[in-house]
Protein backbone atom coordinates (compact mmCIF):
# COMPACT_ATOMS: atom_id res chain seq x y z
CA UNK A 1 0.00 0.00 0.00
CA UNK A 2 1.32 3.59 -0.77
CA UNK A 3 0.08 6.75 0.76
CA UNK A 4 0.44 9.94 -1.07
CA UNK A 5 0.32 13.35 0.46
CA UNK A 6 1.95 15.41 3.24
CA UNK A 7 1.75 13.63 6.66
CA UNK A 8 -0.94 13.97 8.75
CA UNK A 9 -2.96 14.76 6.12
CA UNK A 10 -7.42 14.00 6.77
CA UNK A 11 -7.31 13.06 3.52
CA UNK A 12 -4.79 10.86 2.13
CA UNK A 13 -4.74 9.39 -1.44
CA UNK A 14 -3.78 6.01 -0.51
CA UNK A 15 -3.14 3.45 -3.61
CA UNK A 16 -2.31 -0.42 -3.70
CA UNK A 17 0.94 -0.88 -5.29
CA UNK A 18 0.58 -3.51 -8.16
CA UNK A 19 1.79 -6.35 -5.86
CA UNK A 20 -1.07 -5.25 -3.31
CA UNK A 21 -3.48 -5.46 -6.08
CA UNK A 22 -2.78 -8.92 -7.82
CA UNK A 23 -2.93 -10.32 -3.85
CA UNK A 24 -6.41 -8.73 -3.52
CA UNK A 25 -7.66 -10.04 -6.66
CA UNK A 26 -6.71 -13.30 -5.10
CA UNK A 27 -8.79 -12.66 -1.83
CA UNK A 28 -11.46 -10.97 -3.81
CA UNK A 29 -11.52 -11.12 -7.53
CA UNK A 30 -12.91 -8.34 -9.35
CA UNK A 31 -13.09 -7.02 -12.89
CA UNK A 32 -10.26 -4.51 -13.51
CA UNK A 33 -12.28 -2.26 -14.91
CA UNK A 34 -13.20 -1.82 -11.05
CA UNK A 35 -9.99 -1.45 -10.11
CA UNK A 36 -8.81 2.61 -8.89
CA UNK A 37 -6.60 3.91 -10.40
CA UNK A 38 -3.03 4.45 -8.71
CA UNK A 39 -2.75 7.85 -10.08
CA UNK A 40 -5.36 10.90 -9.09
CA UNK A 41 -7.25 12.01 -11.66
CA UNK A 42 -6.61 15.22 -13.12
CA UNK A 43 -8.45 18.22 -12.07
CA UNK A 44 -11.06 18.98 -14.04
CA UNK A 45 -12.27 22.89 -14.79
CA UNK A 46 -16.61 23.11 -14.55
CA UNK A 47 -16.45 24.19 -18.15
CA UNK A 48 -13.96 22.98 -21.02
CA UNK A 49 -12.49 25.32 -22.79
CA UNK A 50 -14.33 25.31 -26.24
CA UNK A 51 -17.58 25.93 -23.92
CA UNK A 52 -15.92 29.48 -22.91
CA UNK A 53 -14.43 30.58 -26.22
CA UNK A 54 -13.13 29.26 -29.56
CA UNK A 55 -9.44 29.34 -29.68
CA UNK A 56 -9.93 32.55 -32.00
CA UNK A 57 -12.29 34.34 -29.87
CA UNK A 58 -9.86 33.77 -27.04
CA UNK A 59 -6.86 34.92 -29.62
CA UNK A 60 -8.74 38.05 -30.26
CA UNK A 61 -9.97 38.41 -26.37
CA UNK A 62 -6.07 38.25 -25.29
CA UNK A 63 -4.07 40.54 -27.81
CA UNK A 64 -6.88 43.47 -25.90
CA UNK A 65 -6.70 42.41 -22.83
CA UNK A 66 -2.56 42.00 -22.73
CA UNK A 67 -2.88 45.70 -23.70
CA UNK A 68 -5.65 47.04 -21.50
CA UNK A 69 -7.76 47.93 -24.82
CA UNK A 70 -10.79 46.35 -23.18
CA UNK A 71 -13.00 44.79 -24.62
CA UNK A 72 -15.37 44.64 -21.25
CA UNK A 73 -17.77 42.89 -23.09
CA UNK A 74 -20.30 43.12 -20.36
CA UNK A 75 -20.53 46.86 -19.95
CA UNK A 76 -18.99 48.57 -22.57
CA UNK A 77 -22.27 48.57 -24.74
CA UNK A 78 -23.66 49.99 -21.57
CA UNK A 79 -21.29 52.83 -21.05
CA UNK A 80 -22.11 53.72 -24.43
CA UNK A 81 -25.36 54.41 -23.85
CA UNK A 82 -24.68 56.41 -20.68
CA UNK A 83 -22.45 58.89 -22.89
CA UNK A 84 -25.15 58.50 -25.40
CA UNK A 85 -27.44 60.26 -22.65
CA UNK A 86 -25.33 62.68 -21.19
CA UNK A 87 -23.45 63.68 -24.30
CA UNK A 88 -26.15 66.77 -24.82
CA UNK A 89 -25.62 67.80 -21.23
CA UNK A 90 -22.86 70.12 -21.33
CA UNK A 91 -20.07 68.43 -20.26
CA UNK A 92 -16.13 68.29 -20.50
CA UNK A 93 -14.52 65.09 -22.12
CA UNK A 94 -12.87 63.99 -18.33
CA UNK A 95 -16.51 64.69 -16.81
CA UNK A 96 -18.34 62.80 -19.59
CA UNK A 97 -16.34 59.52 -19.55
CA UNK A 98 -16.05 59.64 -15.54
CA UNK A 99 -20.23 60.24 -15.34
CA UNK A 100 -21.07 57.21 -17.77
CA UNK A 101 -18.67 54.75 -16.45
CA UNK A 102 -19.83 56.29 -13.03
CA UNK A 103 -23.45 55.52 -13.51
CA UNK A 104 -22.92 52.25 -15.13
CA UNK A 105 -21.07 51.55 -11.95
CA UNK A 106 -24.05 52.49 -9.80
CA UNK A 107 -26.71 50.85 -11.94
CA UNK A 108 -24.84 47.09 -11.51
CA UNK A 109 -24.25 47.95 -7.70
CA UNK A 110 -28.20 48.58 -7.47
CA UNK A 111 -28.96 45.31 -8.99
CA UNK A 112 -26.11 43.28 -7.06
CA UNK A 113 -27.49 44.79 -3.92
CA UNK A 114 -31.41 44.01 -4.79
CA UNK A 115 -30.57 40.73 -6.15
CA UNK A 116 -31.61 41.14 -9.92
CA UNK A 117 -29.73 39.31 -12.81
CA UNK A 118 -27.11 41.61 -14.16
CA UNK A 119 -28.25 42.73 -17.95
CA UNK A 120 -25.28 42.33 -20.20
CA UNK A 121 -25.23 42.33 -23.99
CA UNK A 122 -24.35 38.45 -24.86
CA UNK A 123 -26.11 35.86 -24.87
CA UNK A 124 -25.30 34.08 -21.45
CA UNK A 125 -24.19 31.15 -22.92
CA UNK A 126 -21.09 31.75 -21.05
CA UNK A 127 -21.85 30.00 -17.44
CA UNK A 128 -18.63 31.39 -15.83
CA UNK A 129 -18.05 33.55 -12.46
CA UNK A 130 -18.01 36.97 -13.37
CA UNK A 131 -14.67 38.77 -12.11
CA UNK A 132 -14.73 42.23 -10.46
CA UNK A 133 -14.95 44.64 -12.74
CA UNK A 134 -11.52 46.69 -12.15
CA UNK A 135 -13.61 50.40 -13.24
CA UNK A 136 -10.07 52.65 -12.76
CA UNK A 137 -8.89 50.56 -16.03
CA UNK A 138 -12.71 51.00 -17.86
CA UNK A 139 -11.61 54.01 -17.31
CA UNK A 140 -8.60 54.30 -18.71
CA UNK A 141 -9.57 52.38 -21.87
CA UNK A 142 -12.51 54.40 -22.72
CA UNK A 143 -9.89 57.85 -22.84
CA UNK A 144 -7.35 55.42 -25.26
CA UNK A 145 -11.07 54.36 -27.38
CA UNK A 146 -12.53 57.96 -27.92
CA UNK A 147 -9.11 59.21 -28.45
CA UNK A 148 -8.02 56.96 -31.05
CA UNK A 149 -11.13 57.84 -32.39
CA UNK A 150 -12.65 61.08 -31.54
CA UNK A 151 -16.60 61.08 -31.80
CA UNK A 152 -17.19 63.31 -29.20
CA UNK A 153 -17.88 66.85 -30.28
CA UNK A 154 -17.95 70.85 -29.88
CA UNK A 155 -20.09 72.95 -31.74
CA UNK A 156 -19.20 70.34 -34.68
CA UNK A 157 -15.47 69.78 -34.00
CA UNK A 158 -13.96 66.97 -32.49
CA UNK A 159 -12.59 66.90 -28.93
CA UNK A 160 -10.22 64.75 -27.49
CA UNK A 161 -9.67 63.73 -24.18
CA UNK A 162 -6.22 66.00 -23.66
CA UNK A 163 -4.87 68.45 -21.76
CA UNK A 164 -5.43 71.55 -24.00
CA UNK A 165 -8.69 70.69 -24.34
CA UNK A 166 -9.97 69.86 -20.74
CA UNK A 167 -12.10 72.37 -20.33
CA UNK A 168 -14.06 72.24 -23.60
CA UNK A 169 -17.35 70.78 -23.01
CA UNK A 170 -19.19 68.30 -25.31
CA UNK A 171 -22.72 68.81 -27.04
CA UNK A 172 -22.80 66.52 -29.96
CA UNK A 173 -21.55 62.86 -31.27
CA UNK A 174 -20.59 62.01 -34.91
CA UNK A 175 -22.80 59.78 -36.67
CA UNK A 176 -22.29 56.06 -36.08
CA UNK A 177 -19.71 56.78 -33.71
CA UNK A 178 -20.59 53.21 -31.48
CA UNK A 179 -19.93 51.32 -34.82
CA UNK A 180 -16.68 53.51 -35.27
CA UNK A 181 -15.02 52.98 -31.34
CA UNK A 182 -16.33 49.16 -31.95
CA UNK A 183 -14.54 48.94 -35.30
CA UNK A 184 -11.16 50.82 -33.24
CA UNK A 185 -11.03 47.15 -31.17
CA UNK A 186 -10.18 45.61 -35.03
CA UNK A 187 -8.12 48.17 -35.84
CA UNK A 188 -6.10 47.33 -32.57
CA UNK A 189 -5.83 43.47 -33.21
CA UNK A 190 -4.53 44.56 -37.08
CA UNK A 191 -2.04 46.23 -35.88
CA UNK A 192 -0.66 44.05 -33.23
CA UNK A 193 -0.48 41.78 -35.76
CA UNK A 194 -3.82 39.25 -35.43
CA UNK A 195 -4.83 38.27 -39.03
CA UNK A 196 -9.12 38.86 -39.75
CA UNK A 197 -10.61 37.52 -42.23
CA UNK A 198 -14.41 36.63 -43.55
CA UNK A 199 -14.61 33.21 -41.55
CA UNK A 200 -13.50 35.14 -38.52
CA UNK A 201 -17.07 36.89 -38.38
CA UNK A 202 -18.39 34.70 -35.49
CA UNK A 203 -15.24 34.33 -33.63
CA UNK A 204 -14.96 38.16 -33.66
CA UNK A 205 -18.80 38.89 -32.31
CA UNK A 206 -18.35 36.32 -29.42
CA UNK A 207 -15.13 38.28 -28.43
CA UNK A 208 -16.40 41.93 -29.18
CA UNK A 209 -19.66 41.35 -27.92
CA UNK A 210 -19.62 38.05 -25.98
CA UNK A 211 -21.96 36.54 -28.34
CA UNK A 212 -22.90 35.25 -31.51
CA UNK A 213 -26.38 35.64 -32.24
CA UNK A 214 -27.49 37.54 -35.27
CA UNK A 215 -27.60 40.78 -33.92
CA UNK A 216 -23.92 41.04 -33.53
CA UNK A 217 -22.93 39.09 -35.97
CA UNK A 218 -24.68 41.54 -38.35
CA UNK A 219 -23.41 44.07 -35.72
CA UNK A 220 -19.05 42.82 -36.58
CA UNK A 221 -20.04 43.27 -40.73
CA UNK A 222 -21.71 46.69 -39.80
CA UNK A 223 -18.08 47.35 -38.45
CA UNK A 224 -16.31 46.37 -40.73
CA UNK A 225 -18.20 47.75 -44.08
CA UNK A 226 -17.49 51.28 -42.13
CA UNK A 227 -14.01 50.57 -42.18
CA UNK A 228 -13.84 49.70 -45.23
CA UNK A 229 -15.67 52.40 -46.70
CA UNK A 230 -13.40 55.02 -45.12
CA UNK A 231 -10.65 53.50 -46.38
CA UNK A 232 -9.28 52.36 -42.56
CA UNK A 233 -8.77 48.91 -43.91
CA UNK A 234 -9.00 46.75 -47.22
CA UNK A 235 -9.66 43.17 -48.10
CA UNK A 236 -7.26 41.40 -49.66
CA UNK A 237 -6.77 38.27 -51.13
CA UNK A 238 -9.22 35.17 -49.26
CA UNK A 239 -11.39 38.35 -47.49
CA UNK A 240 -8.02 38.86 -45.61
CA UNK A 241 -8.38 42.93 -43.71
CA UNK A 242 -5.55 44.64 -44.16
CA UNK A 243 -4.99 48.21 -42.33
CA UNK A 244 -4.48 50.94 -44.59
CA UNK A 245 -4.07 53.66 -41.66
CA UNK A 246 -0.98 54.63 -39.83
CA UNK A 247 -0.32 52.47 -36.36
CA UNK A 248 -1.89 55.12 -33.42
CA UNK A 249 -0.02 54.87 -30.73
Amino acid sequence: MVQQGKAGDPNPFISLTLKGQEHAQQIAPISRFQMRSTSPEPARSKLHRHEIYSRRSDEFITALRKSGFGPFQQIRLDVYEKIENLAGQKRTVPKLIRDAINEVRKDREYSESEGRELATPGDHELQVPEKPIPWAKVRTFFISLINRCPVLLSGGEPVSHSWAEAEIKVDGLVDDWKIRLDGELICFLLENGIEISLADVADLSGAIYNSRKDEYFDRILSVVQLLLREGIVEESSGGVLRLCRNVVV
